[in-house]
């Protein structure tokens, strides 16, 4: 919850002034809740966590997200190139939601198939 750069922010504020859809997925809001929460200052970041949650709406978790993770991991098992778990269950929920995931961390999103990844810190 750090102050996001100036870039991020320009841009999802152009998408919701074109109506663009932009949402955040349970999993990465549940992240963020709980890193809250556990912070040893946490009302240090409820400020900046609200003005989140008031621009992004959140997409709840699905079956057809459940099922995506499945396809997930069976892809990337064999090839010795996992992720971590959370990011594949937000890899798996872009996926289900036909999205684009927006990281910062390209390269480890970058291994899942079929996911489009865009960084939108640069």
């Amino acid at each position: 919850m750090r102050r996001p750069p100036a870039s991020l922010e320009r841009r999802v504020k152009v998408c919701i002034e074109a109506n663009e859809p932009v949402a955040m997925s349970a999993i990465v809001y549940a992240e963020i809740r709980s890193g809250i929460v556990i912070a040893g200052n946490p009302q240090r970041h409820v400020e900046s966590f609200g003005r989140l949650r008031a621009w992004l709406p959140v997409e709840d978790w699905t079956v057809e997200a459940a099922e995506a993770y499945t396809d997930i991991c069976a892809a990337l098992k064999p090839t010795g190139n996992l992720i971590g778990a959370m990011d594949m269950l937000i890899a798996a929920h872009a996926l289900a939601l036909g999205a684009t995931l927006v990281t910062n961390n390209e390269k480890e999103f970058g291994r899942v198939p079929g996911l489009k990844v865009e960084n939108w810190t640069k």
